[in-house]
């Protein structure tokens, strides 16, 4: 099983996000950016880069509790009012409400989004914390 490692300490936000899982899984030449949890989903599927489509990974996320802090609810927020600018008038009012909802610390931290999506993924992951 491919070993990968996040770490938390070169990002801090979620761009800083995506431009690390980018580095760790794309092979340079088939995807160079992405912009939304669906997309990342797409990458820790496989077959965009390091690792073959449904090939499972161990993923050691270091420094992870800075990462629980940076991706945390107000993070989540931010990610959702972005969302509700480019989607469709009729999907506005459901990310306007998780947006809040993530402002009143309901609901889950992009870190929680993220890693739930890693461990549930098809390709059944491991992830460990450092």
């Amino acid at each position: 099983m491919k070993e990968i490692i996040i770490d938390g300490e070169r990002f801090s936000d979620i761009d800083g996000f995506y431009r690390e899982i980018i580095s760790l899984l794309s092979d340079g030449s088939s995807i160079s950016s992405i912009h939304n949890l669906d997309a990342l989903h797409d990458l820790l599927g496989g077959g965009f880069g390091v690792h073959a489509c449904g090939e499972p990974l161990h993923i050691i996320w270091m420094h992870a509790e800075k990462s629980r802090e940076d991706l945390g609810y107000q993070a989540a927020a931010d990610y959702w009012y972005a969302r509700m600018q480019r989607c469709h008038p009729s999907n506005q009012n459901h990310f306007q409400k998780l947006a809040e909802d993530a402002l009143h610390q309901k609901g889950k931290t992009l870190f929680e989004m993220i890693t739930e999506m890693i461990s549930d993924s098809e390709a059944a992951h491991s992830l460990s914390f450092l």
